[in-house]
């Protein structure tokens, strides 16, 4: 299998460097036991005094990417695995580096070392599996996919990765099946729930708001599923509740989100036709974020409905000025100009 040598996106970056880490038993041991509480000098003395732990080098490694010292850590890293080859968590660290820096195919030698020297590892086999789908390369994602599986069958990631290369597939019915092993597998697997939700608002399926609930109840403060679940109310025509939990984000998570004040002004105005309502919103909104276009036309809109056809003329303009390929502010000038 040739690895597709194009760059990894920065998300596929922070999702690889997410992954739980799960290590083979340490060879050695020194005390003090937990190395992790050590500063970058206080392991340097210890690493004079016992140069061959490799466990030392580590610690002092995660050290220095803590402050962002990516070269000192990855060093140290490639000592770590030069004393000891069969601790996982040291390939997973250098190999987490490379991703950063976009180094896709020094990640890929890292993990097959690794895969090699530590077999039937499903975090290393995952880790492959992920890499490969990342760089679209499906038919040897499900290949360490399988696996993973096959060492592991409830490894729960594996289930969720599959089925995000079954929803890139159009497959959207057998991604389902397959988070909802995932789930099953670990109740407590926020993002899954996230991506089942999501496939399942696509399609309008009520099965998106106890889903949407799930990773509230895992993560209680997060604005993507506070913002998927209105969102599925408005879509669904339901705008009441979706109000309700717009309001309930903005008390959450704090009034600063452009974002929510924009989609609140779009029910008064399209859905109740309250356009004092929707403009005080949409105002909150462009105040938030005065480069928000479509904030400007709606502003224009409601204006216009409300014969304020000045506000409105100075809103499209400012629209246009701001993106001059709105076409609904073109069109919104256009009827401005026929009117008194």
């Amino acid at each position: 299998m040739n690895l597709i040598r194009w760059g990894i996106s920065g998300f596929a970056i922070v999702y690889l460097m997410m992954l739980t880490a799960c290590s083979a038993p340490k060879k050695q041991t020194l005390e003090p036991e937990n190395l992790s509480t050590l500063s970058a000098d206080s392991l340097t003395t210890l690493i004079a005094r016992y140069p061959g732990y490799a466990q030392l080098y580590y610690h002092r490694g995660k050290q220095y990417e803590a402050i962002n010292q990516l070269n000192p850590a990855l060093t140290d890293y490639k000592q770590a695995l030069t004393i000891d080859s069969l601790t996982a968590d040291y390939y997973f660290a250098a190999a987490d580096l490379f991703l950063r820096a976009g180094q896709s195919e020094q990640t890929l030698n890292l993990l097959l070392k690794a895969n090699k020297l530590i077999p039937k590892n499903a975090q290393i086999l995952y880790r492959l599996a992920n890499l490969y789908f990342y760089v679209t390369n499906y038919k040897a994602a499900n290949e360490y996919l399988a696996q993973t599986l096959e060492t592991d069958p409830y490894f729960a990631p594996a289930y969720l990765t599959r089925a995000l290369i079954q929803r890139e597939n159009g497959d959207t019915a057998q991604a389902i099946i397959n988070l909802q092993v995932a789930v099953e597998r670990n109740p407590q697997y926020y993002e899954a729930y996230m991506v089942l939700a999501s496939l399942c608002a696509q399609t309008l399926n009520n099965l998106a708001v106890n889903y949407y609930k799930n990773a509230l109840a895992l993560q209680p403060n997060s604005y993507e599923a506070y913002y998927g679940l209105a969102m599925y109310y408005q879509q669904t025509g339901t705008v009441n509740l979706a109000l309700d939990w717009y309001d309930t984000l903005l008390v959450r998570l704090g009034p600063n989100l452009p974002h929510v004040h924009f989609n609140k002004g779009y029910i008064y105005m399209i859905d109740y036709q309250q356009y004092d309502s929707a403009i005080a919103c949409f105002n909150h909104s462009l105040t938030l974020n005065p480069e928000y276009a479509e904030a400007c036309v709606n502003l224009a809109y409601c204006h216009e409905q409300l014969k304020q056809y000045p506000q409105s003329r100075s809103y499209y303009q400012k629209a246009l000025t701001l993106n001059p390929e709105l076409t609904q502010a073109q069109q919104g000038l256009e009827r401005i100009k026929r009117k008194k």
